[in-house]
This record gives C-alpha cells, sequence and structure tokens, in this order.
C-alpha cells in the first residue's frame, strides 16, 4: 500500500489529468505492474489429480477464477492488465465449496452464473493470515470491523488527490481570469513591478477561486442532488476549484480549503449514498451495513475520478479507470479482498463472488495452482463421480460421500419436473375427466389436482355422499352400472395404469403423488369391504357385479399404491 500511496502522491504533484482516458489507463498499468504474481503450472494434471487439489483444500476457504491466456504461456495468478469493468480492479474468482463445486460438474455454472466459466485455464487459491477480507453472509451481514466515518473520510481524500491536478487548476484559473476580464483590465499596474502584478492578480484569482468554492457548499446545502451526472459535474467542479487554489498556494494538502471541499464532497456522497440510485440502499434501505456504505462511497467517487467525458456519452461504455480507482480507494482503507457469498455486492448478476486487491509486490493468498478448464465440456458427470469415489477411498477423513457432491437433491428435481412433464403432457387427466362424468359413475368422485410450483400430484378420491344415502337394490343397480362403464372405458382405464405405471418406473420419490385425505382412502377401503359383504359377486350371475368391483377397486389400488410408495419405499 505504501508504494500505491507513493504513485499517488507523484501522480497529484505532477499534475496528471486524470479526465483523460490515457492517463486513467496510466493508473491502470501501474496496479497491474505492482501487484503481485505467481505461477504455478499444473496444466498437465488429469481429472482427478485436479480434483484431488480441490476437495483437499477446500477446508481453507478455496478459490476458483477462470483465466485466457494473455500470450502463449500458461497465464500467472496475477490482476489481469485488459480489465474494461465498472468494478474493482483485481483477481477475481468464485468461492469453491463442496455445493458450487456439484454445480460446475453437473450444469458448468455458479449460482446459476455462466460467465467465464468457458475460459481455458483455472486458478485456485486460497486466503492467507495476511489478507484483510470482508466476507459479506447471504442476509447482507458481514464481518467489516473498521470505522466508518474516518474510512469515509479517507476515501474522499484520497478521491480528491487523484483528481486534482495542474492541468485541470491552470484551465480553472484561466476561466476564472476570463470570466472576470474587466475586473483585472482595470486594475492599476503602472506603479507596480512586474512581480507585483502577478501577485495581485493571484490573490484575486484565489479569492474568487474560495468565494466559488463556498458558493457551490450554499448551493448544493439549498438544492441537493441525487443525481449521477449532477454528482460527477459537482464534484469535479470543487476539484477544478481546489486544483486551482493548489496552483497558486502550492499545496493544499493541510489546508482549510482541502477541509472544505472535503466537507462539500461528503454532503454529496451521503446524498446519494442513501437514495434510490445507490442499489444497495434499494436492496438494505436504512439497515444497509457500514461496508456496504463504504462501497457506495467507492463506487460513486470512483465516477469523477475517470474519465468524465467517456462516462457521461449517451451510448456510455466502462471505462477502464473506474474500476481502477475503486480499487485504490478500496485499498486506501486497508481492504485486500471481499468475499461474497451470495448479496450480488461486487455485481447484480454474480451473487456469488470474491475477488482479491492486488495492490502489494507479495501476494496475500496462496496459489494452489493453475489448471486446464476441466467444467467446460471437457468430462461426463460419470467421470467426476468416478474420481470423486476413488478420493473418497484415498483420503477417507474427507468423508466425500457425505457433502454436496453426492446430493441426490438435485437428481430428485430433476425426476420430479419429468415425471410432471410427463403427466401433464399425458391424456391422463381427460379420459379421467370423461370416466367420471359418465352417468353410469354414481358410486366415486375422484380429483386430481398438478401443482407445478410445489412439484406434486394430488389425487383426491371418495365415495359420492348420494351413493351412501341409497337404499340395497338402489346401490346393486349403482354397481352393475358401474360394471357397464368399466366395460365401455376398459380400454382408458387400462391407459391410466398405464400412465401411473410408468411414472413409477420414473422412481418418482415420496411426496410427489400425494393423497388429499387420509380419512377418505380408509373410507374407500371399508366400504369396498362392506360392499362385497353385501353383495359378494359369487352370489350373483350377473359379471357386471364383478365389473363393479373392478371399477372401485382401480381407485382403491391408485391409493394403496401411493401409499405405499410414499411409507414404505417400495416401487410399483
Amino acid at each position: 500500500m505504501i508504494l500505491l500511496k507513493n504513485y499517488i502522491k507523484k501522480y497529484l504533484s505532477e499534475g496528471v489529468a486524470t479526465k483523460h482516458s490515457a492517463d486513467a489507463i496510466k493508473v491502470q498499468s501501474f496496479l497491474s505492474k505492482v501487484g503481485g504474481s505467481s505461477n504455478v503450472d499444473k496444466t498437465n494434471y488429469s481429472l482427478e489429480e485436479t480434483l484431488e487439489d480441490i476437495v483437499t483444500n477446500i477446508k481453507d476457504e478455496l478459490f476458483i477464477s477462470f483465466i485466457d491466456e494473455y500470450d502463449e504461456n500458461v497465464p500467472s495468478l496475477e490482476t489481469n492488465p485488459n480489465v474494461t469493468y465498472d468494478t474493482p480492479h483485481g483477481i477475481y474468482a468464485y468461492p469453491l465449496t463442496h455445493k458450487t463445486l456439484a454445480e460446475l460438474r453437473d450444469e458448468s455454472s455458479i449460482k446459476g452464473t455462466t460467465f467465464a466459466i468457458n475460459r481455458d485455464y483455472i486458478h485456485l487459491f486460497t486466503k492467507s493470515r495476511g489478507v484483510n477480507s470482508v466476507d459479506i453472509n447471504p442476509d447482507g451481514s458481514n464481518n467489516y470491523s473498521g470505522n466508518l466515518q474516518r474510512d469515509k473520510i479517507t476515501m474522499i481524500k484520497s478521491a480528491i488527490m487523484l483528481t486534482t491536478s495542474k492541468s485541470s487548476g491552470q484551465e480553472y484559473k484561466n476561466y476564472i481570469q476570463g470570466k472576470n476580464k474587466e475586473r483585472f483590465e482595470s486594475l492599476n499596474y503602472s506603479k507596480r513591478n512586474f512581480d507585483s502584478r502577478i501577485k495581485e492578480i493571484e490573490n484575486i484569482t484565489l479569492d474568487i477561486a474560495r468565494k466559488n468554492l463556498n458558493r457551490v457548499k450554499n448551493s448544493l446545502k439549498n438544492n441537493p442532488s441525487t443525481q449521477e451526472y449532477d454528482v460527477i459535474h459537482h464534484i469535479v467542479l470543487i476539484t477544478n476549484i481546489l486544483s486551482c487554489i493548489s496552483l497558486i498556494e502550492k499545496s493544499v494538502t493541510k489546508s482549510k480549503d482541502l477541509d472544505l471541499a472535503t466537507e462539500i464532497i461528503y454532503d454529496i456522497i451521503e446524498n446519494i449514498t442513501f437514495s434510490d440510485e445507490n442499489t444497495h440502499y434499494r436492496k438494505y434501505g436504512n439497515k444497509m451495513s457500514d461496508f456496504h456504505i463504504l462501497m457506495s462511497y467507492a463506487y460513486f467517487l470512483s465516477m469523477p475520478i475517470r474519465d468524465s467525458k467517456m462516462s457521461l456519452t449517451p451510448d456510455g461504455g466502462d471505462d477502464p479507470a473506474l474500476g481502477t480507482y475503486f480499487t485504490v480507494l478500496l485499498d486506501e482503507i486497508g481492504i485486500n479482498m471481499v468475499n461474497d457469498k451470495g448479496t450480488g455486492t461486487i455485481h447484480r448478476n454474480e451473487p456469488l463472488q470474491a475477488f482479491y486487491l492486488n495492490t502489494s509486490k507479495r501476494l496475500r493468498i496462496k496459489h494452489v495452482g493453475t489448471y486446464k478448464n476441466i467444467f467446460y465440456h471437457k468430462h461426463a458427470p460419470i467421470d467426476f463421480d468416478k474420481a470423486f469415489l476413488n478420493l473418497d477411498e484415498k483420503h477417507p477423513h474427507l468423508n466425500l460421500l457425505a457433502t454436496d457432491l453426492f446430493d441426490d437433491s438435485k437428481a430428485i428435481e430433476k425426476i420430479k419436473d419429468e415425471a410432471l412433464d410427463y403427466f401433464m403432457s399425458s391424456p391422463f387427466r381427460p379420459k379421467l375427466g370423461l370416466i367420471m362424468a359418465n352417468k353410469n359413475n354414481k358410486i366415486i368422485n375422484c380429483f386430481v389436482r398438478a401443482d407445478i410450483y410445489k412439484k406434486k400430484i394430488t389425487f383426491d378420491i371418495s365415495i359420492k355422499q348420494d351413493f351412501l344415502q341409497k337404499s340395497k337394490e338402489e346401490k346393486l343397480v349403482a354397481l352393475r352400472d358401474a360394471g357397464n362403464l368399466y366395460n365401455d372405458a376398459d380400454r382408458n382405464i387400462t391407459h391410466l395404469k398405464n400412465i401411473l405405471i410408468n411414472m413409477f418406473y420414473m422412481y418418482v420419490p415420496k411426496d410427489f403423488l400425494v393423497i388429499e385425505s387420509e380419512e377418505n382412502f380408509e373410507q374407500l377401503q371399508k366400504f369396498t369391504y362392506d360392499l362385497r359383504q353385501l353383495f359378494p359377486s359369487k352370489e350373483n350371475d350377473s359379471p357386471l357385479i364383478s365389473k363393479g368391483y373392478d371399477f372401485i377397486d382401480f381407485f382403491l389400488m391408485l391409493l394403496e399404491r401411493i401409499d405405499d410408495y410414499n411409507n414404505k419405499d417400495i416401487s410399483y
């Protein structure tokens, strides 16, 4: 960090204007050179050897970075010199756990994100003791323990140092003198030497600049703004005024002018940080954590530092300076790494992500190795499973079989989806509806509901209340009618049975097919038994009685099979 601070001071003293893209790229290039690098080439490792390095290091907070080669050589672990995003400039990675490893294996993604996963190489690294990492939990809480107020002021003053320059100071000085041309021309120089004339002009210019600084303060106090454009405009104006004062005074490092500029910019950034312009505020509101406040500060302060003309063009575009200065500001408050475990703090499209701010000659992270990318359409899932089984035997203490690598929950969800798709596209419900609506059905009610969100199919089967109230003779007639219905619908009922058998052959998980009412199920069992006692089919020559029982048995058997499957863990 000392090297970086010295560079910032050098940057200021030389008067390099950060408004120019070429100069912004200088800082970016400098950061890439300052940052340490490491080369641990393991690109000759097999799938199993690569996975062995992963599973034996996961316990140490392992991170995976997907990378392309910069030249013809195997890439080193270092900051990408070609960054083009509005996020901090550093080494980006995903936190690697058994769960994310399983997702990479199965879906070539992490938390549904596929960004960069198709690159040729991967870096693996772990934290070292020297890294100051802010770890963000899925609920937004984190382990930031710094002094918020002090870190805010540090960021603002660092931003001022990076934005002020001799060239912008001279430009604003010329603006003042041009706008007040008549005042300067009216001065009586006849009895003064050249040096005293210059001194008086500069004193007047200095007085006007300081008055303008106070005007900006009063104007913003009366009319605060929370628009990004206004934030950039006002901060650039303030630093231009300060550059002018610095140019005349030779330094503003410890001046009241710097304190006033800091105060004004503080109010500007506070207003936009606690407004709907800030994505973190929109998400957390007044419960926004101290670290999210600092991330907001770093972002909004980086905008006026970067090329303001480029950033405000209608077609936008990512100026590489923004991410670079984002890094500088976080580094200034001593943060080396951010590990987002699921909030999208670093980038809303990457809820699970980490970055390491590589701003010192020595890496504060341990480079495990660089490997060929094994995850992007390189190997079949079965190849991974074989390797994991071998590694479980080789390293039994890791207990890999008990991890998410062998968690079948995703397989279960896939089976549910397939079974639900099969059921929804099958003619089960329309065929069942025809049977239930038939005038000869005077015994059974059957409703089937498919819930595509909860991924389950519910069978609501019961005895019609009208049937229970019928006389013995009427019940016998209804039973014969059901026999006629069964004969007429035999092909449809056989089709319904086959559909259900196919679903069970899919090994659908428990509680995918469910019974709406256990009470109705028990009632149907008792009713069937009582009905057979009342009308034994052998004592009736009519085959329709037997077919009537077959009709009832179809629904009873369906409920019994579902109940057995859910409670006894057997297949159909």
